[in-house]
């Protein structure tokens, strides 16, 4: 394989990742605002209404641990994925300033941790969700 296949492999990878992360903020974005402005309203109908909320009291605190849960996860996968493109570009970047030939890709240990960690964020969503819409036809 020579240079320039080499390096538009590389570019279509580049592509690829940038693409990814893009839908890996946008989709972290949303549960962000969607999971943090459910817990608000929750909370303060809640707070309004006390007394007529108490049968499903049990259901509105399991979505807002599970939103909660959700948003920290997400939290995390949005900062291993900078942590991952900054020991990426550092990688690429001692390369090119040493002259060396571009052979191996940088390791990139933290993906499993990051996949892991936004399928779990996204379950627990989709859970305080569920909760939510549960308490609210259990009402």
């Amino acid at each position: 394989m020579d240079n320039i296949e080499k390096f538009e492999r590389r570019k279509m990878l580049n592509s690829t990742l940038t693409d990814l992360r893009r839908r890996v903020d946008t989709l972290a974005k949303s549960i962000y605002l969607i999971g943090g402005g459910a817990i608000v309203l929750s909370v303060n109908l809640y707070l309004v209404k006390k007394g007529q909320l108490d049968k499903v009291l049990c259901y509105l605190k399991t979505s807002w641990i599970l939103f909660g849960i959700s948003i920290f996860l997400f939290a995390v996968v949005t900062g291993l994925l900078i942590f991952q493109g900054f020991t990426s570009s550092e990688f690429y970047r001692k390369k090119i300033e040493n002259n060396e030939k571009i052979e191996e890709q940088p390791k990139r240990s933290l993906d499993k941790v990051a996949l892991v960690c936004g399928i779990l964020g996204f379950l627990s969503f989709v859970l305080g969700l569920f909760f939510l819409i549960l308490s609210a036809y259990k009402l």
